[in-house]
């Protein structure tokens, strides 16, 4: 199973212990931190990594040291970072939960999503900064904001 850990990053999930054998992460987004930098990595088991390593010289896919090195200044934050982002999304989602404008939320930290359960588990930093919202139907949310 390949699992992208983008969003959650390593900081709020680690897929290899839940039982991932590949996990992707686009490194740009909150490992970096400063949007200067465009790096990704593939992590997987020592058997996976030796195998895809020849591969990767080959083509050419290794970092530049100096975007490595500007990857790593940002990953030094990446936690303080990602928590508050975490925190930040679990208040304005539970804002949004008691907003009248709003038909509906979509956040696994909210209580009454249904995998709430499973992310308790297994989330143990929080749950990260990305969420969705319904409004409802246009005309009625304009004739009424």
């Amino acid at each position: 199973m390949i699992v992208d850990n983008t969003f959650a990053t390593s900081y709020l999930l680690s897929p290899l212990t839940l039982g991932a054998d590949i996990v992707v992460n686009s490194l740009t987004k909150f490992a970096n931190g400063h949007s200067d930098v465009c790096l990704g990595s593939v992590t997987g088991s020592n058997e996976f990594i030796k195998k895809a390593y020849d591969l990767q010289v080959l083509l050419g896919t290794t970092a530049a040291p100096f975007d490595a090195w500007l990857c790593e200044r940002g990953m030094r934050t990446m936690d303080l970072r990602v928590q508050k982002q975490s925190d930040n999304a679990l208040a304005l989602a539970k804002f949004l939960e008691n907003n009248k404008f709003v038909k509906r939320v979509h956040y696994i930290g909210l209580a009454d999503h249904p995998q709430h359960q499973l992310a308790k588990k297994i989330f143990p930093n929080g749950y990260g900064g990305m969420l969705s919202f319904e409004l409802p139907e246009m005309k009625l949310f304009l004739t009424n904001f």
